[in-house]
């Protein structure tokens, strides 16, 4: 998808933590972003079906389907090839930071993170 200039870019943020969602969303939309929330995994892959997001930022443990599972349909999904993936994760062993790539994440980063991170990692 190309990149409208003229909009904020859109940022999809699932966690089941309604915390960390009101906390990032919070962070992100003081950084210029439009922010949509998710709660669970399959409310997740739904809602990046139904509407155009720049990137998105998955949480690994959500109930009915797991971060892992909504990058793997994302991916297989031609509309997503190019969509920005983050895993945002308390899970921070080697083996799903591999896992994580492997799956066609974009980035993996560890909770608890800063806004500075997210802006980072989030910048053109």
């Amino acid at each position: 998808m190309a990149a409208d200039k003229t909009r904020p870019k859109r940022i999809l943020v699932a966690d089941d933590d309604a915390n960390q969602r009101r906390m990032i969303q919070f962070c992100l939309e003081e950084l210029g972003y439009q922010v949509e929330t998710a709660a669970d995994g399959q409310a997740a892959l739904d809602l990046a079906q139904s509407a155009e997001f720049d990137s998105i930022i998955l949480d690994i443990d959500m109930p009915h389907m797991n971060g892992l599972e909504v990058l793997q349909h994302l991916r297989a999904d031609e509309k997503f090839k190019d969509t920005f993936i983050a895993m945002l994760t308390a899970q921070d062993s080697s083996q799903m930071v591999a896992q994580g790539y492997a799956e066609g994440a974009n980035m993996y980063l560890t909770k608890p993170v800063t806004a500075s991170v997210l802006a980072r990692a989030l910048r053109d």
